[in-house]
């Protein structure tokens, strides 16, 4: 993105050939963090993890999702995500993003995953 806040036509169609990746795979962990494994973007260099509380039907698909310093600039697919609230719901989504700094889109969400309730 230039000074301005616009973006070139190259850097657009590039964006544009990035495809949403799929949705991520979460689990709990017996560590109490989310597990989760991320699926290779085309072009990637990095990844950015965003997650929220599990969203009750009719929310709006963008509304509340965060992240971290950390998490928006991880360069594997297997993550641990941690330091989130036990016993609550979290669904999770991520962008790949190339090294010119170009987004695609991002994965829908994945299942909702019961943070501390591990698999067994």
């Amino acid at each position: 993105m230039s000074a301005d806040g616009r973006v070139s036509p190259f850097r657009q169609a590039l964006a544009e050939a990035l495809t949403a990746p799929l949705p991520p795979e979460a689990f709990p962990g017996p560590d109490g963090g989310v597990h989760l494994s991320l699926d290779g973007v085309e072009g990637a260099s990095r990844y950015e993890l965003s997650w929220r509380e599990h969203a009750p039907r009719g929310q709006p698909a963008e509304a509340n999702w965060q992240s971290t310093e950390g998490s928006r600039s991880l360069k594997g697919l297997n993550v641990v995500k941690r330091n989130l609230t036990e016993g609550k719901r979290f669904e999770f989504r991520y962008v790949g993003i190339t090294e010119s700094g170009a987004r695609s889109a991002a994965s829908a969400p994945s299942l909702p995953v019961l943070v501390g309730d591990p698999v067994k």
